[in-house]
């Protein structure tokens, strides 16, 4: 979502995001693709791209990866 999304809609489509991901059917269809669901918060999804982006920010840097590449 946008950066300057309020917080009530983002809480609002985290929670349906959610609720679909526990559906049975939802998780089975993922894993047919290798795909394990799991839900999260907007700040844990936020702390885990920047863990992320930390860690492999460096390499990508020193190897000289582009969209483009």
């Amino acid at each position: 979502m946008p950066a300057k999304t309020p917080a009530d809609t983002v809480a609002k489509l985290s929670a349906a995001i959610g609720s679909a991901l526990a559906a049975p059917e939802v998780q089975e269809s993922l894993a047919t693709m290798g795909l394990e669901a799991r839900a999260s918060t907007p700040a844990e999804l936020a702390a885990l791209l920047k863990r992320d982006s930390d860690r492999w920010a460096p390499l990508i840097k020193a190897i000289g990866f582009t969209a483009e590449s």
